[in-house]
């Protein structure tokens, strides 16, 4: 089941996400809990594309500054090594 954090769209058509962590439902809270872990262990394994995947969606729930800068790296790192084979 695909998460909506966006709670509200503005009169200008900006989207409004939670400012705070604990502005977020429990659910919501849940959800991108599991995602970090998730894209952490795939992350640590290798699966850089897979858990830079997961680190959008959790971006989508709640953006950060330190998830943007660690998916700008990522981005980085698979630029730079694009055309490697994966094991």
């Amino acid at each position: 089941m695909e998460r909506n954090p966006l709670k509200e769209i503005q009169p200008n058509g900006a989207l409004n996400v939670a400012k705070n962590f604990e502005e977020l439902d429990e659910d919501d809270q849940l959800h991108y809990n599991k995602l970090l872990q998730r894209a952490k262990a795939l992350s640590d394994q290798g699966y850089i594309p897979k858990a830079l995947h997961v680190y959008h969606k959790a971006m989508a729930i709640f953006p950060t500054e330190k998830m943007g800068r660690r998916i700008k790296r990522m981005e980085e790192y698979l630029q730079e090594h694009e055309g490697e084979e994966e094991d």
